[in-house]
């Protein structure tokens, strides 16, 4: 693609098209695009009212989930790819909630959600797309850093951060019990991943190295030893990798004019046996 203000990169499904926000200068706003990197077309899915950003993408990817905050801090809306009808809202509150993950099976949403007032203490939560979409809580509202929220590709397991032992960790907890929290980084590290049908978790370690770790939960949850990814320098914290671990999608910055901030590396996984 051509250089340009992305951000928050976001392979679908089926591993073609992209979700990725940009910011426009025209109205100060940052809005979802959709692309074909191979292709290098896009095209703007969201247009205001205020700043949408954040997409994920639904299981069979004809939906995207994205914050707004044409109402409140943010709102949980969704849309069809298909452009047609109006966004629904997911919800509509006084607060901050801002989509992470879509469970593989189409009947949950995680959610970063935020107190709108007072101590604005972050929990993690869950809205079901079905019954009264009453919210569940997976992980209790803290005082500390806490952020993430991606689940396991069979549902089970669900991948966070938190800075509660003083500086950011990648943990694992069951989905959506909360429960039997396992530690996955071990140096600090942030924006945890799955990937191999749930078999590696990837994430930013604080030396801005993407790191991989292999993951057994066959028998209840064990993490292997973090092994960092080659990757191109300054890759930083804007990739996104693909279910089967085949292709990353790199946001990197821009040093010469023909230089293509959105990248893919394929084939990344045999580095590792080396």
């Amino acid at each position: 693609m051509e250089p340009g203000p992305h951000f928050n990169p976001r392979i679908s499904p089926e591993g073609t098209p992209i979700a990725f926000d940009q910011y426009d200068t025209g109205t100060q706003t940052t809005q979802v695009w959709v692309g074909d990197v191979s292709r290098g077309v896009h095209t703007r899915l969201t247009a205001g009212p205020g700043s949408n950003s954040g997409a994920v993408w639904s299981p069979d990817g004809s939906r995207i989930a994205f914050q707004s905050d044409r109402k409140h801090q943010a709102d949980v809306y969704v849309r069809t790819m298909a452009g047609t009808g109006a966004d629904e809202a997911i919800t509509d509150e006084d607060s901050q909630k801002i989509p992470i993950d879509w469970s593989l099976d189409g009947r949950f949403l995680t959610i970063f959600d935020r107190e709108g007032g007072g101590n604005r203490l972050i929990q993690l939560s869950a809205i079901p797309l079905f019954g009264d979409r009453k919210a569940l809580v997976v992980l209790p509202p803290v005082p500390d850093f806490l952020s993430g929220g991606r689940l396991s590709q069979d549902g089970r397991w669900l991948a966070y951060e938190t800075d509660e032992s003083g500086r950011s960790e990648v943990y694992v907890i069951s989905f959506p019990e909360g429960q039997g929290r396992v530690q996955i980084s071990n140096a600090g590290g942030v924006g945890a991943k799955w990937s191999r049908g749930g078999r590696e978790i990837l994430y930013t370690a604080f030396d801005g190295k993407v790191t991989s770790v292999e993951i057994d939960a066959s028998h209840g949850f064990r993490a292997g030893t973090p092994r960092p990814v080659q990757l191109p320098e300054g890759t930083g914290f804007g990739w996104d990798v693909s279910a089967d671990s085949e292709r990353f999608l790199l946001n990197v910055p821009v040093i010469k004019s023909s230089s293509i901030p959105l990248s893919l590396v394929v084939n990344w996984t045999a580095a590792l046996r080396k």
